[in-house]
Parts: structure tokens; C-alpha cells; sequence
């Protein structure tokens, strides 16, 4: 016969009650109560009623938005295949999942989306964002109204967001200067692309300069271009760069367009000679890796991203259980030709 709750209660002293708020996380009660609450069903081999919540779950139509913008990359085409594992997982648990693709970035789009959402009454929604105070009033008012939000890929501050899940931006853009720095021989020019006003471009550019700055004192970053995520544009600012500074040594390309970038030095017979360190391991670059056209990639877990912040929002209303921590950092790996 399965352990109940109250048998837990029995033989702690205490209320049912006190034994679901213990073993759910909330509301108030004693520290130590709850420990002992907690070794009990364990030593009782308590097993919750999955597949009676299951059904009250199903009965509460419990539903979560996902946005993603910049659906037509290749990155986030890869979250979008961890966000179908969890998909999987949670709709076994009567729980439904909604995905709106957003091809580039439209702030109008995600606030529509959300907006919609809202009236629509789900529970929680997981989206990647960009730095925009409409966006954070929009998040608020979901917030208010009781709307879970978790922040991935990209973050927003100053917001009621439970929390983020991706790289630490700052720590990457760091990660590519100390390589890149190192690889150019500590001096000569060097130049960043970047994308988006979103906070994981920022972050990542200020982690990169902040490197350069303070340990590479004869490296000049002669400067940091923005493409919006377009490839053409990624194009364009290479050729300028590449016509503007001669010289130059190395690149560090933390955004869409590195297939295009490498066309262009391709062009001008400068792939190998200027180094090049890029961000995220999309398909393609393995084998740039190995023939030398990129020197170093500096690796995130899509997968994660795209897993992770359903099963984040699935725990908090299925299970009660909150995120351990506001920061949920992935991995950052470093890949050349000799681990590819």
C-alpha cells in the first residue's frame, strides 16, 4: 500500500496540512519541522500521486506561451528542438504548449504575442527578449496578474521575470578575448561584429573590450559593428573593416553572418591570416574549424536554452518548486579543430 500523507503526519505529529506544505515548499513552517517532515517520507518511501495531479493538472488548463525571436538562425532553430523535448515531456501531464516564431526581431510582435497570451489566460510564458521598457511594462503586467515569465538566450533586467536560462554573456565575450588576444601575438588591430541591442550582444562586447583593454595593452579594438542578425549587413561591415584596416589581425564575430565573413576573406585571400573566433557551434563550422577558416568557436548548449526554461515553468506550477537560482548559466565550452 502506498504511504499517505497522513500516515507522514502521524508519525511526525503534526497536521496533513503541514506535511503538503513541507513537502510542496510552501507556506510557513518551521525549518526543522520541515526537515524531518522531509526525511520521514523519504525513509516511508513516499511517492507522490503523479498521476492523480496529472488529472487535476489536465483539469486546470494549465498553458505555456513560448516566443522566440530570431526563429530563422541557425542557433535558435536548434533551442527550437530542445523546446519540442519539453514539449514532449509536460503535454504528457495535460500541460499545453504554444510556439510563436518571430523571424528577426519585432518588439510590436512579442508584446502582441504576450498581450494575446494574457487574454487568453496562460499560466506562463518563456520568451527571448530585448532590452525595451515597453517589453518590461508588458512583462509587469503579465506579472501582476499572476503570468510566470522566464527570460532565455537573451535577458532583460529591471524586470519579474523568475529567471534566465543561457550563457553568461559577459564571461563569453571575456572567453574571446583572452583567445583571441593570445592567438594574434598580444598585439596589432583587432575588431568585434556584434548583433542586436539585445542584452547578450551588450554584454557580450563588454566582456570582449573590458579583456582587451585591461590585459592586451598593444592590441587596438578599432572598433564594434552591428548587423542586426543580418547576414548581407555581416558582409558589408567585413569589407569596410577589411578595406579600412589593412592590417588587421583578428575578428571576433559574436553573431549571424560568420558564413558570410568568411566569404569575404575568402575573397581577398586573407582566411588563415587574420585569426578568427566566433560564437556558437552551428553545423557548418566544424568544418571551418578543421580546414583553419575559423581558429576557435565559443560554444553554448542550444539544447538547454531551449529545454530547460519549459521544464523551469512546468516544475514551478506543477510542482510548486522555484528556480534554485536568477541565473541559470549554461556551459561555456571552447572548441577548436582539435576537439571538434
Amino acid at each position: 500500500m502506498p504511504v499517505t500523507l497522513q500516515q507522514i503526519a502521524n508519525a511526525a505529529g503534526v497536521s496533513r496540512a503541514t506535511v503538503d506544505r513541507a513537502l510542496k515548499n510552501r507556506g510557513r513552517i518551521n525549518p526543522e519541522v520541515a526537515e524531518k517532515i522531509k526525511r520521514l517520507a523519504e525513509e516511508m518511501g513516499y511517492v507522490p500521486n503523479i498521476s492523480g495531479r496529472a488529472l487535476a493538472f489536465a483539469k486546470r488548463n494549465i498553458q505555456i506561451g513560448v516566443i522566440l525571436q530570431f526563429a530563422e538562425t541557425a542557433f535558435v532553430q536548434d533551442i527550437a528542438r530542445g523546446i519540442e523535448q519539453a514539449k514532449a515531456q509536460v503535454e504528457q501531464f495535460g500541460c499545453s504548449l504554444t510556439v510563436m516564431r518571430i523571424y528577426g526581431t519585432d518588439i510590436k510582435r512579442v508584446i502582441s504575442y504576450m498581450e494575446e497570451m494574457r487574454i487568453n489566460h496562460v499560466s506562463a510564458i518563456a520568451l527571448i527578449p530585448i532590452d525595451d521598457d515597453d517589453l518590461r511594462q508588458e512583462i509587469h503586467k503579465c506579472s501582476s496578474e499572476g503570468i510566470k515569465i522566464v527570460t532565455f538566450n537573451s535577458d532583460i533586467d529591471n524586470t519579474e521575470r523568475l529567471c534566465f536560462v543561457g550563457q553568461d554573456a559577459i564571461k563569453s565575450g571575456r572567453t574571446a578575448a583572452g583567445i583571441l588576444g593570445d592567438i594574434v601575438g598580444r598585439e596589432g588591430r583587432v575588431a568585434m561584429i556584434s548583433g542586436t541591442n539585445s542584452a547578450i550582444h551588450k554584454k557580450r562586447e563588454i566582456g570582449f573590450s573590458e579583456i582587451i583593454h585591461k590585459y592586451y595593452k598593444k592590441i587596438e579594438l578599432v572598433g564594434i559593428s552591428h548587423t542586426g542578425n543580418r547576414e548581407s549587413v555581416a558582409a558589408n561591415q567585413a569589407e569596410e573593416l577589411l578595406i579600412r584596416y589593412p592590417d588587421l589581425k583578428g575578428i571576433y564575430i559574436s553573431t549571424e553572418g560568420t558564413e558570410e565573413i568568411i566569404k569575404v576573406l575568402e575573397e581577398r585571400r586573407l582566411n588563415r591570416k587574420i585569426k578568427v573566433v566566433v560564437q556558437d557551434m552551428t553545423g557548418w563550422k566544424s568544418k571551418s574549424l578543421i580546414d583553419g577558416t575559423i581558429d576557435y568557436v565559443i560554444a553554448d548548449d542550444a539544447n538547454i536554452q531551449g529545454y530547460e526554461p519549459i521544464m523551469t515553468l512546468f516544475n514551478y506550477l506543477y510542482h510548486d518548486k522555484a528556480p534554485e537560482q536568477e541565473f541559470v548559466y549554461t556551459e561555456i565550452r571552447i572548441v577548436s579543430r582539435y576537439n571538434v
